[in-house]
């Protein structure tokens, strides 16, 4: 998967409500896990997720504070608008789990979200100083293997 990607993981199982239901994620990077010689044992793919509960963002509502970033349906690989809370945690996910779920098209991939757009996220997530700075520096790094640059380092 690309930086950007946006896909829709069908039947996602909320650690919260625990009801299955779609939810969109984008693609930020990922963590490879090495054993002591060297071997990579497991490889951590890191996703955000939007919600279309707009309410909560709205001027008085509860995350109205939250730094955040709003896409239109227009233009978007979405199909409502919907918000990105940069405030909340970003999902990890073993690779070979993703993998199986595109591969059962559990998982379906829509498309691509632009350099400018992954540039104003992933400068969001790193104000905020809420996502662990091991993740953060990895995703800063995916983010400069894929040629997006101009981006600040994370620092806590």
């Amino acid at each position: 998967m690309d930086i950007g990607t946006v896909f829709k993981w069908n039947n996602f199982a909320s650690n919260i409500r625990g009801n299955p239901k779609p939810r969109w994620f984008i693609y930020l990077g990922e963590t490879i896990v090495k054993n002591i010689n060297g071997e990579i044992i497991q490889t951590i793919v890191h996703i955000c997720t939007t919600t279309t509960q707009l309410q909560y963002y709205e001027q008085g509502g509860k995350r109205s504070k939250h730094k955040k970033h709003i896409f239109q349906k227009e233009n978007t690989p979405f199909e409502d608008k919907c918000v990105l809370d940069c405030e909340m945690p970003i999902h990890s996910e073993d690779k070979a789990l993703i993998e199986s779920k595109i591969e059962s098209k559990e998982i379906e991939i829509k498309d691509k979200l632009g350099v400018i757009q992954m540039k104003l996220i992933y400068q969001k997530y790193n104000q905020t100083h809420k996502i662990p700075l091991k993740i953060m520096e990895d995703i800063y790094n995916c983010f400069q293997s894929f040629g997006i640059a101009d981006i600040e380092q994370p620092q806590q």
